[in-house]
């Protein structure tokens, strides 16, 4: 039998690591669900979603997931950064590539950034929680208890075939 615990915003320590700031849901243990459970989130942040799971006995062990929502920021970018086709030949200043190639790298790090994300640090290191062991604590995915890397860059594919 599973049941969130809690979903807790997040918020930036003195030494820049994230830590838990206030349980904004919590749901008694008497409240279960088998496969889902729709959660609806007040603001755009950084939160932490506590998964407890039950035996008969009242014994229980905890997981951790970090979700980050995200519905009104704004991604600018920096006019002094270009984005360039490394693959690119040096002659079109990196804009075409003319030697047949089964790999194409694109650079584009330091040319984008959402302040919001930021400001807010929401990419950094997790504080530890003391109720969750290492276990089950959320070291998969992109965000993660260990931070995840700002390289102020976003990503879009388009392929077309002429």
């Amino acid at each position: 039998m599973f049941t969130y615990d809690r979903l807790n915003t997040i918020m930036r320590s003195r030494n820049n690591n994230l830590c838990r700031n206030k349980c904004i849901m919590m749901c008694s243990n008497n409240v279960h669900f088998k496969f889902q459970k729709l959660l609806t989130l007040p603001k755009t942040g950084l939160y932490s979603i506590h998964l407890s799971a039950y035996d008969k006995a009242g014994n229980y062990r905890s997981a951790r997931r970090l979700v980050l929502y995200d519905s009104q920021s704004h991604i600018s970018h920096n006019p002094n950064k270009h984005t360039r086709a490394d693959s690119g030949a040096k002659n079109t200043n990196y804009t075409w590539i003319v030697n047949n190639t089964s790999v194409i790298k694109i650079a584009w790090s330091g040319r984008f950034r959402n302040v919001l994300h930021d400001q807010n640090k929401w990419l950094n290191r997790m504080s530890p929680s003391h109720d969750i062991s290492n276990l089950y604590d959320d070291f998969t995915g992109i965000i993660t208890v260990k931070g995840t890397k700002n390289v102020y860059g976003k990503f879009v594919i388009q392929d077309f075939f002429l």
